[in-house]
């Protein structure tokens, strides 16, 4: 964390009031569906909703499995 805030500080970035529109990165917990909605198209995160379905190593394998039964001619990793 502390290298992330370093970098930004070194980028002459600053920190925003919590709930203000005026910003380029949301980094916190994941945004809500309806948040991300209304951001502006130059606007990023450091979350999206469900990553963690990818992040976590078991629910990637499940997925990873579940596409190739669900799609078998089109997925193949």
């Amino acid at each position: 964390y502390n290298a992330v805030v370093n970098t930004f500080k070194m980028a002459g970035w600053t920190r925003v009031p919590v709930g203000s529109s005026k910003f380029a990165i949301y980094w916190g917990p994941h945004p809500t569906p309806e948040m991300l909605r209304s951001f502006n198209p130059f606007q990023r995160a450091n979350h999206f909703p469900n990553s963690w379905q990818l992040g976590r190593k078991d629910l990637l394998g499940k997925n990873i499995h579940r596409m190739k039964r669900q799609f078998p001619k089109d997925y193949n990793i």
